[in-house]
């Protein structure tokens, strides 16, 4: 009776805190369907075996579901994962079932004053949904930033010390292929004809596809597995399917960010030789073929990515087909936008703007607009969003909170390295399919970061704390051992 009448005081208590914090994002009455949404399953994993947790982030991020939670924007699982995660640490604190998540260091620091920092500015200025009519804007951003600090302490209060490392990669593959397979039927489903395949590939090369690669990336080079062929010709495949899909993606940064993924993981197996070999074959292909009159007869998706290595720019329609996207000349659309941002974050850098803004001024900007492209610059630039991470932090939460984000960002990719370096077998190919999906939302956060990207970050430094606190844990098993061991000698 004293465990049920926990388990209900946390229920309740979750319940009033993520309506709180909710409320204060949206500030409307709708909430309550979100919160609907979430308590069956936190009652669940209240009680439930804790491994399983791991597996609900992964298989979250691996699932390309959509969950209509907030007004008519539709959210990622990975998005509505968090505050499961969060109630759930809840609930564990209640029940006196303590994790042991590791001790805290600087990185944990800085997310705590990320996390402070983005609730004040949520409790101070209620932001809302311009969309539907509301006088203030914001919640969207607002509730996507929410969900990140949330996956960071739900995902860091998970304990691995006893995961099965085998069944978490070889699970992770099959549901992941398993979301893959279900995205290509659909895009052929909505869109019919010879380039839905396109559309199929612009879609996986995202949050999910980069997970599902970088497991089964990391089980070719990491585990010996194959028996009916060489590992040699797994490994390739793989190769081959992550640097096709980047192709076909459409997104220009994808030339870059496939051969990234596919070198670092290369090369954190000592590989250095496959390493150069495969990023100066892929862009040796991709210059040829874009400076000569096979670009004209390659698809309009993957013209738009070999339009990068293209030497000659003039003859190429900018505005039509080639101007969205990364910086520089190329992209003057983008590189207007974060001019704006710069003189946006100089009128207050030490605090930043917070997530509200005014409908009406939202309105007057898009409506002063001379084209759609101006509209839609004056829309994002006026809500922060500057299709950059760091930039968008700078403006809601200024310089301060955001260069000491991008330290602990910083320090957990170069962790993360590290870790997947020294690591073999399945937690090696473990952490090797992680550093794949920091590495690819690195890159995404950098030049088309959006709330949407800054969840699954927050995602990974968070599992690379975990797998931090995994080897500490298993080196001070070993010493004590060896310690045992002396000490019995004779």
């Amino acid at each position: 009776m004293e465990k049920l009448r926990n388990l209900l005081l946390a229920c309740v208590v979750w319940f009033l805190l993520i309506r709180a914090l909710l409320g204060a994002a949206l500030g409307t009455v709708a909430l309550i369907e979100a919160v609907l949404w979430i308590a069956p399953l936190i009652a669940v994993f209240l009680l439930a075996y804790e491994p399983c947790h791991l597996y609900l982030v992964l298989f979250g991020i691996l699932i390309p579901v959509f969950v209509p939670l907030v007004g008519t924007r539709r959210l990622p699982l990975f998005g509505l994962v968090p505050f499961i995660l969060l109630g759930s640490l809840w609930g564990r604190i209640v029940l006196q079932r303590r994790s042991r998540p590791g001790r805290v260091d600087l990185v944990d620091f800085i997310m705590f004053l990320t996390s402070l920092a983005i609730i004040l500015w949520l409790l101070v200025e209620r932001p809302g949904m311009a969309s539907i009519g509301a006088d203030t804007g914001g919640a969207w951003e607002a509730m996507l930033a929410l969900a990140a600090i949330c996956a960071y302490w739900g995902v860091r209060g998970i304990d691995i010390r006893k995961t099965n490392w085998r069944r978490i990669v070889s699970s992770s593959i099959w549901v992941g292929g398993l979301g893959m397979v279900w995205v290509v039927f659909d895009s052929i489903a909505l869109r019919r004809g010879p380039d839905s395949i396109l559309v199929a590939g612009a879609r996986t090369f995202s949050t999910n596809g980069w997970l599902f690669y970088g497991m089964l990336l990391g089980m070719c080079v990491k585990v010996d597995e194959a028996r009916l062929l060489p590992r040699a010709w797994w490994t390739v495949g793989t190769t081959l399917l992550i640097l096709t899909n980047a192709l076909l993606s459409g997104f220009r940064s994808r030339l870059a960010m496939g051969p990234a993924m596919v070198g670092i993981a290369y090369w954190t197996r000592g590989m250095k030789a496959r390493t150069v070999f495969t990023v100066v074959t892929f862009m040796t292909i991709a210059c040829i073929v874009a400076n000569s009159r096979l670009f004209w007869k390659v698809p309009a998706g993957p013209r738009r990515v070999l339009s990068v290595v293209r030497i000659d720019p003039t003859s190429l329609d900018w505005g039509l087909e080639y101007g969205w996207g990364e910086v520089g000349a190329r992209s003057p659309w983008r590189t207007a936008l974060w001019r704006v941002a710069v003189s946006r974050i100089k009128d207050r850098p030490f605090f930043g703007h917070g997530f509200g803004f005014r409908s009406h001024v939202l309105f007057a900007e898009a409506g002063a607009a001379r084209n759609i492209d101006e509209a839609v610059l004056a829309g994002v630039a006026t809500a922060g969003q500057f299709h950059s991470v760091p930039l968008n932090l700078m403006y809601y939460l200024g310089i301060p909170i955001a260069v000491l984000f991008c330290v602990a960002w910083g320090l957990s990719l170069s962790r993360l390295v590290k870790l997947a370096r020294g690591a073999e077998g399945w937690r090696g190919a473990f952490l090797v399919g992680i550093l794949l999906l920091m590495v690819a939302e690195t890159g995404q956060c950098l030049v088309n970061g959006s709330g949407m990207t800054f969840i699954p970050l927050c995602m990974t430094m968070a599992l690379t704390r975990l797998a931090e606190f995994h080897q500490e844990a298993e080196q001070d098993k070993e010493e004590m051992e060896e310690r045992q061991l002396r000490e019995n000698k004779p």
